[in-house]
């Protein structure tokens, strides 16, 4: 049977833990059913194995609901006792699913932010933000360690942050464990804090804007209709200049209706005449 995409990121149980589960079904039958989505299995494909195995007829049940995604990480979340970290590894991959190369029909409805995946697995966002960064910048054997609990997200994520891929592939536990612990580090993390603290801005309104390019348009208007070759280059250069700085000022801002007034870096403000 065809298995859902959010169910199949679900790392599969130990053998120990499908032995004990094909004898509890072979005794006991199946407490909880199989569920599907659009003819796939949702949630439970280690069950259904299992009932195979056991020799007992399973039992299915069909998701309604408009977030398959949701549902299977609420329904692993309640029967798997994962470390956090552990955890936020299998969400994340479950969050990048709308944004991979599988867009089936299947996958249509999600959930819609990163927030929301980490409460519905019921862990930090920026746990399951560490894990992300694990998954993609992360060597194998880094997110092997957090799969297996025995590093957790953020320390995994400040190592890979921070470290070449060479050194990523030779590291042990502790080392990435001990990571954030080392002399430096919090010095290090308070220098990048400053170099992202926002620039001190002042705000130049429009009209001295439209005051300040006037005069020099208009002269060049004038020029250019006697004969183009009689148009100061000079001039154009002080425009050229001028709409360059305000330009760059307006795009790193965020400034996109001209009605706002234009927020320009102290280090930037034209001095000249």
């Amino acid at each position: 049977m065809e298995i859902h995409p959010a169910c199949a990121l679900w790392p599969r149980p130990s053998d120990d833990e499908v032995t004990a589960l094909v004898e509890s079904i072979r005794t006991e039958g199946l407490h909880n059913p199989i569920w599907l989505y659009e003819g796939a299995i949702l949630d439970g494909k280690t069950r259904f194995e299992a009932c195979g195995v056991a020799g007992v007829e399973p039992r299915f049940e069909t998701y309604t609901g408009d977030n398959p995604v949701k549902f299977t990480i609420a329904q692993n979340k309640l029967r798997r006792h994962q470390e956090p970290g552990v955890l936020a590894l299998t969400v994340a991959k479950l969050c990048k699913l709308p944004h991979g190369g599988n867009r089936s029909k299947t996958l249509a409805k999600v959930l819609p932010t990163m927030a929301d995946f980490a409460s519905v697995a019921g862990i930090s966002e920026s746990t399951l933000s560490a894990a992300k960064t694990v998954l993609e910048f992360g060597e194998p054997n880094i997110i092997e360690m957090v799969r297996l609990g025995d590093v957790g997200a953020q320390n995994a994520s400040a190592f890979v942050k921070r470290t070449s891929k060479e050194e990523q592939s030779k590291a042990k536990p502790h080392e990435v464990k001990n990571f954030r612990n080392q002399p430096g580090y919090a010095s290090t993390m308070k220098t990048l804090a400053e170099k992202r603290k926002p620039q001190p801005m002042l705000t130049i309104p429009l009209r001295d804007v439209i005051d300040k390019f006037r005069p020099l348009i208009k002269r060049v208007k004038e020029q250019s209709k006697r004969h183009a070759a009689t148009v100061s280059f000079v001039e154009l250069s002080v425009i050229a200049h001028e709409l360059g700085q305000l330009a760059d000022a307006w795009t790193e801002n965020g400034t996109e209706n001209g009605t706002h007034s234009a927020p320009v870096p102290l280090n930037r403000v034209h001095k000249g005449g």
